[in-house]
């Protein structure tokens, strides 16, 4: 399951206290570049159909059934469940997940006839077997009839279930398949009329009564579809329009023409064809406008609370009021569709949407993008583009919103969640309805609603609230105004006020000491506290040591003051070079050699301050001017040789302590055991000393050394280095194993 934030819950404030003319302005939902195939209301939401998935309306949000990417075909509601088909198999959701059939095959729809639920394949008809409210993933499936057959529709015709296929049609009753009639050329449609079925075929019209299938000849059009309009039956095609009366059927007008569509608006029933609109009065139409041009459709659509026949055309919007048909908006658009919302027309051209007012056309939304399809449900108007999917809310539909009863404290926990979550606890309804006299009946689970409207427990819409526990939760709302009632679901997540304390809690606990630990370079207090091991190891749980232990600049961040002392002691000014006249400051063979043996020996002659070049070598390394050094991050210890009593490891945690104020010895010890570290040895050393050097240099990280020249390290312990010559041009090296 995706879930994608609209982000239109910014301009609520302005909704509600907009004019309904204000209320008509588009929304894309989802807020992405994707063609909705249909548009449809299913268990109490509106859903789209994409080749990225099926999508629920729930508010603010769009959420995407399967969560991951799937060509959804069609969508169904079947006994109060949704069932999404797709190219990948047939799914049903179960609150906020979908649930896959065990069987992957491509699935075009999914119906309910005779009391089952089918699927219809291009590999034959499957209806489930068992319970079709249990776990879809273990129901069977059984093909009815068992061969492989392009079955395009399922059809629900009185307790008959009617498979149709481009050869013919099967009636199937229980397990029992029969075909009928057989065809020659394709079927086109399959039409339940009054229990009888009426099957569109390239050979002409079929009626099965329920015994027999006779044949209505003398229809000389083919490929052609059935309507129901106007209480009559209507056969259009290539040919013309039929009307069926009995066994009979009649052509009006009695003009050749390629009908494309037959409905009833305005009070009369409309033929759209190639050659224009045609009103039918009894046995005669009249065409109107009286004018040659290419009509897709003629809508009744409500405009000032008047019924009007609205024709769609490539030539524009036609307007009949009478025998007059005036184009509306006086523009050349080629118009596939009209609709009315809120006593206004809405037309859908391949230029955008328009609505009309006082004989001027609007386009919302200000967008160039072809208009697939318009479609109304519960007074709101949904548009299909190849921009995405557009909903306009209409004047009287309310838009609602669960807001938090509560104040102070509660509500500014709401304020800290991010889009999606809540804080559980009683909500209120808030609406932007432009009518506020509404009445309501709610429940949080379906099985209360449910009960609460059987009762008819309806109250003032401002005067309902809902107690929403922890969890994954549905309000289910039944409202009820002037104009119709609507039901609606506004889901969400809500979380306990001590769940969402204990994370605040936490999340501060975190900060105040990741503050502390940045600012403990800088701040006395915060260096004091990161040194006492009480705060740092367990007043944050083992956070500090956690940090330090995964990341390596953490560390090196710690020994920040260590770097500075060093900057900052003139004894390792990389300034004063002049002590050290007549050799390069860092030859090559040092850092060859510390790259290669990570053991270097210097020989300076008298003119060469060997102490103060070890120290500059140091500040180099403080001062981070390392460039071409090896390691290029090591911290560097200048060690005394001299100074016997103690070790070179107590030693280097005095350098620690006194340059870099590093009081804890546990932890001085333990960075020393995993930090890259770079001695620098001015003077020779006894061998007892020395051992303990050897010794601590196989202790954890890399060591490297950098000595005097007359220290014995291959006599006392074997360890080969690279001796070099300070100012000599070719160093000596020595190349032993």
């Amino acid at each position: 399951m995706t879930m994608i934030n609209v982000k239109w819950h910014f301009f609520l404030p302005m909704l509600l206290i907009c004019s309904a003319a204000a209320a008509q302005d588009a929304r894309r939902l989802p807020d992405i570049d994707i063609v909705a195939t249909q548009i449809t209301k299913a268990a109490g939401h509106v859903w789209l159909a994409t080749p990225q998935g099926a999508y629920r309306i729930d508010g603010d949000l769009a959420t995407r059934f399967p969560e991951t990417p799937t060509n959804v075909t069609s969508i169904s509601e079947i006994d109060g469940k949704v069932w999404l088909a797709s190219t990948d198999g047939a799914y049903r959701v179960d609150e906020d997940h979908a649930v896959r059939v065990p069987d992957r095959r491509v699935v075009s729809s999914v119906v309910k006839a005779g009391g089952a639920v089918w699927f219809a394949t291009p590999k034959g008809a499957f209806r489930l077997v068992g319970d079709p409210l249990g776990d879809p993933s273990n129901i069977p499936l059984k093909r009815v009839p068992d061969k492989d057959l392009d079955v395009m529709e399922v059809v629900p015709v009185g307790s008959d279930v009617w498979l149709g296929m481009f050869g013919g049609a099967y009636r199937v009753t229980g397990d029992t398949a029969q075909r009928l009639p057989t065809l020659k050329y394709a079927l086109n449609q399959i039409l339940d009329v009054d229990g009888n079925a009426w099957l569109a075929t390239d050979e002409g019209p079929y009626v099965y009564n329920g015994h027999t299938t006779d044949h209505l000849k003398g229809i000389a059009t083919e490929s052609f579809h059935l309507f129901n309009a106007g209480g009559h039956i209507w056969i259009a095609g290539e040919d013309g329009a039929y009307r069926v009366d009995g066994t009979t059927a009649k052509r009006i007008p009695d003009i050749e023409m390629s009908i494309s569509d037959v409905s009833f608006a305005g009070g009369h029933v409309w033929i759209a064809s190639r050659n224009g609109a045609y009103r039918v009065d009894g046995d005669t139409a009249k065409r109107i406008p009286d004018r040659d041009m290419l009509v897709s459709e003629v809508s009744d659509v409500v405009v000032g609370g008047r019924h009007e026949a609205w024709i769609s055309s490539r030539q524009g919007a036609f307007q009949v009021i009478g025998d007059t048909a005036t184009r509306v908006p006086n523009l050349d658009l080629s118009v596939r569709q009209v609709i009315g919302l809120d006593g206004h027309a809405w037309l859908s051209t391949d230029a955008g949407s328009f609505v009309v007012r006082g004989g001027k056309a609007v386009r919302i939304p200000d967008t160039e993008a072809n208009i697939l399809s318009m479609k109304l449900i519960d007074n709101e108007l949904w548009l299909a583009t190849t921009d995405g999917t557009f909903r306009v809310r209409g004047s009287g539909q309310p838009g609602l919103a669960l807001t938090l009863d509560e104040t102070g404290w509660r509500k500014g926990l709401q304020s800290l969640l991010p889009n999606g979550l809540r804080v559980a606890g009683q909500y209120r309804i808030e609406t932007d309805a432009v009518d506020q006299d509404l009445q309501a009946v709610a429940g949080v689970d379906r099985a209360e609603y449910d009960r609460a409207v059987r009762d008819g427990n309806y109250k003032a819409l401002n005067a309902v609230r809902l107690d929403m526990p922890a969890g994954k939760h549905a309000a289910y709302l039944g409202v009820r105004g002037h104009w119709s009632g609507s039901e609606y679901a506004l889901r969400g997540t809500f979380v306990p006020v001590g769940l969402i304390m204990a994370i605040l809690g936490l999340a501060g606990w975190i900060v105040c000491h990741a503050i502390v630990f940045l600012l403990a370079p800088f701040s006395v207090y915060c260096w004091r506290l990161t040194m006492a091991q009480g705060w740092r190891d367990y007043a944050s749980l083992g956070l500090i040591p956690l940090v330090l232990t995964a990341v390596p600049g953490a560390r090196r961040y710690l020994l920040r003051r260590y770097f500075d002392g060093l900057r900052s002691d003139p004894a390792y000014d990389t300034a004063g070079v002049d002590r050290i006249a007549g050799a390069d400051l860092v030859p090559a063979d040092i850092q060859d050699g510390l790259a290669a043996r990570r053991i270097v020996a210097l020989n300076a002659g008298s003119d060469i301050d060997l102490p103060g070049y070890l120290r500059y070598l140091a500040g180099c390394y403080a001062a981070r001017r390392t460039a071409g050094l090896r390691p290029a991050r090591a911290v560097p210890l200048l060690l005394d040789p001299v100074d016997i009593e103690r070790s070179p490891e107590e030693q280097s945690k005095d350098r620690l302590r006194e340059i870099g104020s590093l009081s804890d010895d546990k932890l001085a010890q333990w960075l020393l055991n995993r930090q890259t570290i770079l001695f620098f040895l001015p003077a020779g050393a006894a061998g007892d000393w020395l051992s303990d050097l050897a010794l601590y240099k196989q202790k954890g990280a890399k060591r490297y050394l950098c000595a005097q020249w007359d220290i014995p390290f291959e006599r006392l312990f074997g360890l080969q280095m690279d001796r070099i010559d300070l100012g000599i041009p070719e160093a000596a090296v020595s190349e032993a194993e």
